[in-house]
């Protein structure tokens, strides 16, 4: 038997859509039930998710209310009423693709020392795929990885996305740590690797995720994370946080003070370009190892416009530094 619990909070423009995503997966299997956690949301999520499910539902689902609101929390609800035997638990603002449980359930079958399954992201907002909004989020908020065989290749991962659990990881394990705001998953996964179970990551699960529709709610998120990443360095996850909290800042610290020493001394105008080419470059490799390992064209097209960025980048340094020189020497 599975159990899908969806994790929502003020999340009515995309809650149905999540719930149809999920239904689909069970269309030939009736071993299974829905637990919707809301936490305590402010628009109308708790209403839509009791109408749809009076008129649609014929499966076993309990709507849940969550006072305390926090993430964890929520989690720790679904998880009191779970029974199933393997559990998946889902954002209200994520869509599974056909078939995503049966595939998951699968693997879990074949490798009995995989505490979970999962896999990778793709993040839009409603309305528009791939939007800049979506690959802004992509780079600055997605913290799941990949094997070492890069995002098309299947294996063992620290972080896969979405995964589907056995029940006894909670048994053995325990809940969700109710301290955290954010990230809880990442810290249970730690606690599963070490414990010497495995978590696989299959390429073939792949769900989408809706990114903040603006760029506000979008700026505002990416900031409650980062500063939620620095609770997770006392909890064995070092690695995770020198990776996602030191390094961004030592990135954005450095290139501010360059470009504000730039406007006293030349030298920092070109210190300053050297900064963000070394900048751009890192994303570049990132970009094109993670995203476009499978595409040579696209690979091609991001080598094109990087060098024609490289040689921007320089002429807008000469301009910088002739504007230095006239407008304060």
């Amino acid at each position: 038997m599975v159990t899908v619990i969806v994790i929502a909070r003020n999340n009515e423009k995309t809650l149905v859509e999540c719930l149809r995503s999920v239904e689909s997966q069970f269309r030939d299997n009736n071993r299974w039930e829905l637990i919707v956690v809301d936490g305590d949301s402010e628009d109308d999520t708790w209403n839509r998710a009791k109408n749809y499910l009076k008129r649609s539902a014929e499966y076993a689902y309990q709507v849940i209310i969550n006072k305390e609101k926090s993430y964890a929390w929520s989690w720790n609800r679904g998880l009191e009423y779970a029974r199933g035997d393997n559990i998946l638990v889902v954002d209200a603002d994520t869509v599974l693709p056909p078939a995503y449980i049966k595939k998951a359930l699968k693997i879990l079958q074949n490798r009995s020392d995989a505490g979970a399954v999962g896999g990778d992201i793709e993040y839009q907002y409603p309305g528009k795929e791939n939007g800049m909004l979506s690959k802004l989020y992509r780079h600055t908020n997605d913290f799941h990885d990949f094997p070492q065989g890069g995002p098309s290749s299947e294996g063992i991962a620290e972080h896969p996305a979405c995964p589907l659990y056995r029940r006894v990881l909670f048994e053995q394990l325990g809940q969700m740590d109710v301290s955290l705001q954010s990230f809880v998953e990442l810290e249970f996964h730690h606690r599963i690797s070490e414990s010497g179970w495995k978590l696989w990551f299959n390429p073939e699960l792949k769900v989408i995720k809706y990114a903040p529709r603006s760029f506000a709610r979008l700026l505002g998120k990416i900031t409650e994370n980062y500063r939620q990443v620095a609770g997770l360095k006392h909890r064995g996850l070092e690695k995770f946080y020198h990776g996602h909290a030191i390094r961004p800042i030592i990135w954005g610290g450095s290139g501010i003070v360059l470009l504000i020493l730039a406007f006293f001394n030349s030298v920092f105008a070109w210190l300053f370009l050297l900064f963000l080419l070394a900048w751009v470059g890192q994303l570049f490799f990132r970009f094109k190892s993670h995203i476009l390992e499978d595409s040579k064209s696209a690979q091609y097209r991001l080598q094109v416009f990087y060098w024609v960025l490289v040689i921007r980048l320089v002429k807008m340094a000469g301009l910088l530094k002739g504007f230095i020189k006239n407008r304060f020497f």
